[in-house]
């Protein structure tokens, strides 16, 4: 009996090597081009690139962007500076069609309020198993129209408890079928921000990637 036990501990033991190993070996593995151009590991979102929301003004977020991508060998930025937001437009020099757009916005006081990547199409956006990578699986997801003001055929998927890091989804035709793996927008907000679409009661659990009628029916 103890020779059975002993061996089934060290079956575990070795298991939970290989699993460690596996998991270590995959995180180390290079982030997809389209993920990696978006630097999303320089701090923990909802930070990006220096950019803290409720913390950065958007003086110092220009900076940072051009810090980052001004004279970067592989993409080419534009910078477009509004009184109360900044958009930053990102091409591959390669690939000129594979461009995302972030958008930067202040709040009253100056300070950045929320960080929003927009993607179009399956061919620039990082899908949910990529960032899976990065933020982990989606924690809960909402219906569009559940939350005032938005568009019903919106879906929101949330990776943080707080709701400060969450997807958008709108499943165009393209996208109809696998639409909660192919984020449209991604967005980074504040506290203050997050605080009422956290309040929401409709939020269901994350239950893997089903079709939306699977979730709404």
């Amino acid at each position: 009996m103890r020779r059975l036990l002993t061996f089934l501990l060290v079956l575990c033991l070795i298991f939970t090597a290989f699993t460690g190993a596996a998991i270590l070996i995959g995180r180390q593995q290079p982030l997809p081009e389209r993920l990696a151009m978006l630097h999303l590991t320089d701090c923990a979102p909802p930070c990006w690139i220096g950019i803290v929301p409720g913390v950065t003004t958007l003086a110092d977020a220009a900076i940072r962007a051009e810090t980052t991508y001004g004279n970067s060998p592989k993409y080419a930025m534009k910078l477009n500076a509004e009184s109360s937001a900044l958009t930053v437009e990102i091409n591959n020099r390669r690939d000129f069609s594979r461009v995302v757009y972030i958008n930067i916005v202040a709040d009253l006081s100056g300070k950045i309020s929320t960080i929003v990547f927009h993607s179009y199409g399956k061919e620039n956006s990082p899908n949910i198993g990529e960032l899976n990578s990065i933020l982990g699986l989606p924690k809960k997801l909402l219906s569009g129209g559940a939350v005032p003001d938005t568009d019903p055929r919106t879906y929101f998927l949330t990776f943080s408890e707080t709701n400060c890091v969450y997807a958008e989804i709108i499943p165009f035709p393209d996208i109809q079928t696998t639409a909660l793996q192919y984020p449209t927008l991604l967005s980074f907000v504040g506290s203050d921000q997050c605080t009422p679409l956290a309040r929401n009661t409709r939020w269901q659990s994350w239950h893997g990637f089903k079709l939306i009628y699977a979730y709404t029916h």
